[in-house]
């Protein structure tokens, strides 16, 4: 099962958050109480799908922006402008743009636009969206991600700027795979970096709190859990048989995180090896 919701989501070209507001009950005239309609600005946020973790889907106000991982290099990326219909308790779009994002290496890409008339609706529920969309005829559980603020950057430097933190990312080599696309994301006090290549993700993050580490390097799911001493450091490791797909470490102020995730469903025993967690490890402190 892909649990790894942050994904490769570092393909993503926006990660801002609007703010949400707290919804009021209402009365009706015989003081019974009815359940409270979600306002346009408590549904915005961030989701990402339910299944894999491959899309990062950004709610506004007024409109609805996807990005969906199609491969290790091509991005589908929906444009959809929305109408809030609080009586059918959805999100109703007409005239969505897809447009196909094909990279040729990890700066440059060409965008193909698919289709411009493409219709469908969020149906509402609690942190949650079920997009339906007419055009695909595709029906797809969206969850509401955690509200932290992150900001895309162009380079480590302005990330490490933005975080207030020093960082030594990774070097290359120490990456399961040849890194053929790589992002950057920070926020006050977090840095967090997403690469992929050869169908796999993986996400190396450093935070000044040990709760962002946890809400976006997720663990919940993986069968097994236990701890590796390396390098001085004592590391929890998630996964399943002797492959780790998520290990968290703190150094006793700081807090770090990796996630691996595949694409390619027929990997055999997909994850990172213990040496190649070491190795990260000790590129990244």
């Amino acid at each position: 099962m892909k649990i790894i919701k942050l994904v490769f989501i570092a393909l993503m070209a926006m990660l801002m958050l609007a703010g949400c507001s707290k919804a009021k009950e209402e009365n009706a005239p015989d003081n019974t109480t009815v359940e409270p309609v979600a306002t346009p600005e408590e549904i915005c946020g961030i989701y990402t799908d339910e299944v894999a973790g491959r899309a990062l889907v950004e709610v506004e106000t007024d409109r609805i922006s996807i990005s969906w991982s199609s491969s290790y290099n091509e991005i589908e990326l929906f444009e959809l402008p929305t109408d809030y219909d609080a009586g059918n308790n959805r999100i109703n779009y007409s005239n969505g743009v897809l447009t196909k994002r094909v990279y040729t290496d990890e700066t440059n890409y060409t965008d193909t636009v698919v289709y411009s008339d493409g219709t469908g609706f969020f149906e509402i529920g609690n942190d949650r969206l079920t997009w339906q969309d007419y055009k695909e005829n595709r029906v797809t559980a969206l969850a509401k991600m955690d509200n932290t603020q992150f900001t895309l950057c162009d380079s480590l430097q302005k990330a490490v700027e933005i975080s207030g933190l020093s960082f030594d990312e990774p070097s290359d080599d120490s990456y399961p795979m040849t890194v053929s696309q790589k992002s950057y994301y920070a926020t006050q006090g977090c840095v967090l970096i997403t690469c992929t290549g050869e169908e796999k993700i993986v996400n190396v993050c450093k935070a000044d709190n040990p709760d962002i580490v946890s809400k976006l390097i997720v663990s919940d799911g993986l069968a097994n859990n236990w701890k590796e001493s390396l390098k001085g450091l004592e590391v929890d490791c998630f996964g399943n048989e002797d492959m780790i797909q998520v290990a968290k470490f703190n150094n006793g102020t700081m807090y770090y995180g990796i996630s691996y995730s595949d694409a390619n469903t027929e990997t055999a025993n997909p994850g990172l090896t213990i040496d190649q967690v070491q190795s990260m490890i000790m590129s990244m402190q």
